[in-house]
């Protein structure tokens, strides 16, 4: 039979060392870190957990970094939509003005959003997992999407994607 530290061991190995290690690199991810965990639960208005890193800068959409909050959980009652947060480097240009360029996508509409960026719009489409901001901030770009998970809808997702990506703009035009 085992023993205890030995049990205590595997408990940390498999469980607590990997959280340490996510949430070491979510510190270093600028999409992870471009807001707080307290601003990210005040303009999103779900009271989200620690944040989950994505990609690594210049791994993600664009060349950007990415991280999300929330998700599924397996604590019944526990869940939140996911949200997540993309930040761009538009080295070659922004990625949001080349996004509203192309042509919307069968079955999504588009609706431009002021106060959020130099160039924003919001896309939903009838087949996707929520809407999605898009911005342009000075030297930085970001990608906003929640996730619709009933009783939600799109519309009712809209207000706090939008808040979010807002704040993320202010943040990335100081940058």
């Amino acid at each position: 039979m085992p023993s205890t530290s030995r049990i205590l061991a595997l408990v940390l190995a498999g469980y607590v060392l990997p959280m340490l290690s996510a949430s070491a690199h979510a510190q270093g991810n600028p999409a992870c870190t471009l807001l707080t965990l307290e601003e990210i639960r005040s303009t999103s208005g779900q009271n989200y957990d620690d944040a989950s890193p994505g990609d690594e800068l210049g791994q993600g959409i664009g060349g950007g970094a990415s991280c999300q909050w929330g998700g599924p959980s397996f604590v019944p009652g526990k869940g939140t939509p996911m949200l997540s947060l993309v930040v761009i480097p538009n080295k070659n240009g922004s990625y949001a003005e080349g996004a509203l360029k192309a042509a919307p996508r069968k079955g999504c509409t588009r609706e431009k959003l002021s106060g959020v960026g130099d160039v924003a719009f919001l896309e939903t489409c009838e087949k996707s997992r929520g809407p999605v901001a898009y911005a342009n901030a000075g030297k930085w770009d970001l990608v906003v999407q929640m996730d619709v998970e009933p009783p939600a809808t799109p519309a009712s997702v809209k207000a706090p994607i939008v808040t979010v990506a807002k704040a993320a703009a202010a943040k990335l035009r100081d940058q």
